[in-house]
């Protein structure tokens, strides 16, 4: 068997019958036999970072992992950015590059960046949990089970890289080479450290006000019904990170929202304003945006930090308890105490049920500030209004794709959400820019039966809105909506308070994206009017085909008050502006 043929058959053990790439020379013998072939489908992307955001999105939608396929020099290096989006939010995704043959290396071959001195695989390096830069075909078996391994092992899940010269894809591997697909077990490994736990849970049960933050693991270990029937058992208040966003439904009455940069009310006033007993962290990192920059006033007497391998939990406050395991497990074991411990904290119930209503009732019982702007008849449209019209008129199972920018923080807070499939994001470390155009149709490839919307900006248009083109060859059915300042919205909303001349710099030409749509072959509309937003929506719903809307608003803050007292002023000009 040939070494293009044994990857093929391996990403076909695992269930894969998409792969997303650029295709080119050096991938030739791997991509003209994976097309003949059939059984998988090669979706080719605008460009190889496309590429790369598209497998990161069907890794996070279908709690598996994502391929894409480049070349390698220019090839691979395109894709450095996305590659590192899922490094940083640890989403497994193969990615397969091929080179020039070996006998041609260092020769002046054209794409050969080693003709320059530039080792790709060095530079990819840092943004890989494992690399295999296979010289023969024979490295090939034993090279590709290594990677899976490492993408999946919770200690190193996240992107890994396979290459593979012109000549090595062509060569026959071993003889008796059989591909074993990685088992259930380590796809979603359940362990927990016992005593920690027993310490931890001992010191839980002495809190009256508790909290449950939880983060992006509990996503990732399919853990969010525990965490719902554990908080109901308790009576405890349940917030999230933004990537945990609806690992407890944001209707259910015991959900504070979000803590991070777009905290919600409720939130804020437990866990920032309120004296909390027990903080017990579930899954989350504690990274800058997690704890309010490190903030002192987020904190509690006691903090209880359970996670599955510690090297990647920050230490921006302080905890005194650590236990090592998944949320899963640790649910499980928590849902099934009792003991002295569990009659303790059932105890504690109605004092937190009076605790959670004081604080909505203090926030006038709206878990969302500037609520009123969701109704605003002001053109350019507010867009807070054109959230709440998505909320209005797509269907409840809808995925949200949120890009980075300004318009984010607007889709946090009124793209109300009852489960963490709802919604997709990048926003943990990199935000990059761009990303949910190729993640919302990876998505979709893994969710085909799930209706799909982008929320992005217009700046994002400008990286990635050519990946229209592919929702429309490959017909994938989203609805693109462009939240269209006309602007880098924060970068000017900071120098607007600077200069005109600088205000003036951030300024973004009123380009037409709905026009752009049509002349890529999807359907394009543009929305000025706020009246007009509902029913294009539903229009472009049911037309179920790529659809572009262009929605003219306005530049205006966002609603993140929490976020402006604890981030902007510390990061952005020592909080001179």
């Amino acid at each position: 068997m040939k070494a293009k043929r044994y990857v093929i058959e391996a990403l076909k053990a695992e269930g894969i019958k998409h792969v997303f790439m650029v295709p080119g020379g050096e991938l030739d013998p791997i991509v003209f036999d994976m097309v003949e072939e059939g059984s998988i489908q090669p979706i080719c992307s605008a460009i190889e970072g496309g590429a790369a955001f598209m497998a990161d999105g069907y890794s996070r939608s279908s709690n598996r992992f994502g391929v894409c396929a480049a070349i390698g020099g220019p090839g691979i290096l395109n894709m450095a950015t996305a590659i590192a989006t899922a490094a940083a939010d640890h989403s497994p995704m193969l990615v397969i590059s091929g080179d020039v043959p070996l006998d041609e290396e260092g020769k002046g071959f054209i794409q050969d960046s080693s003709s320059l001195g530039i080792n790709t695989s060095a530079v990819m390096a840092p943004l890989m949990s494992g690399q295999v830069e296979a010289h023969s075909a024979h490295q090939v078996p034993f090279g590709l089970k290594n990677l899976m391994t490492k993408m999946l092992t919770p200690s190193t899940k996240g992107p890994v890289h396979l290459s593979m010269t012109l000549d090595v894809q062509d060569n026959d591997v071993q003889d008796d080479a059989t591909y074993k697909p990685v088992s259930e077990s380590m796809l979603h490994p359940k362990y927990l450290n016992e005593s920690a736990f027993e310490e931890a849970f001992t010191a839980l049960s002495e809190g009256k006000k508790v909290v449950i933050y939880a983060g992006s693991e509990v996503r990732k270990s399919s853990s969010w019904e525990l965490l719902t029937q554990f908080a109901e058992k308790y009576s405890l208040p349940v917030a999230t990170t933004i990537s945990a966003k609806g690992v407890i439904s944001e209707e259910h009455e015991l959900s504070l929202g979000i803590i991070g940069w777009v905290m919600h009310p409720y939130a804020n006033k437990l866990v920032m304003e309120d004296d909390v007993d027990v903080m017990l962290c579930l899954g989350v990192q504690l990274n800058s945006a997690e704890t309010m920059a490190g903030s002192k006033e987020f904190k509690a007497k006691t903090t209880i930090v359970s996670y599955p391998n510690f090297h990647n939990v920050f230490q921006n406050i302080d905890y005194q308890y650590e236990v090592l395991g998944d949320s899963y497990s640790f649910l499980s074991h928590a849902l099934q105490v009792n003991d002295e411990r569990s009659t303790k904290l059932l105890a504690g119930k109605q004092l937190r049920e009076e605790w959670l209503a004081e604080a909505k009732a203090s926030c006038n019982n709206v878990n969302a500030y500037d609520v009123e702007n969701t109704a605003s008849g002001s053109k350019p449209i507010h867009p807070a209004r054109l959230v709440k019209a998505l909320r209005n008129v797509l269907p409840q199972d809808t995925v949200m794709a949120i890009d980075s920018g300004a318009h984010m923080m607007f889709a946090f807070h009124y793209w109300t959400v009852t489960d963490p499939t709802q919604v997709i994001t990048a926003l943990d470390y990199m935000g990059s820019m761009g990303w949910a155009w190729g993640a919302v149709i990876g998505s979709k490839v893994a969710l085909p039966n799930r209706p799909h919307v982008l929320f992005t900006g217009d700046a994002c248009t400008l990286m990635h809105g050519m990946e229209i083109k592919t929702a429309v060859e490959y017909d994938i059915p989203v609805v693109f909506v462009i939240s269209n300042n006309r602007a880098y919205g924060n970068p000017k909303l900071r120098a607007m308070k600077f200069s005109q001349k600088v205000n003036d710099f951030m300024n973004i030409p009123a380009f037409d994206f709905a026009a752009l749509g049509r002349s890529l072959g999807a359907e394009g509309f543009t929305v000025t009017d706020p009246s007009d937003l509902e029913a294009t929506i539903e229009k472009a719903y049911k037309l179920n085909k790529p659809v572009v809307i262009d929605v003219i608003v306005d530049n205006v803050p966002t609603p993140t008050k929490v976020y402006d007292k604890y981030f902007a002023a510390s990061f952005f000009h020592g909080g001179k502006l």
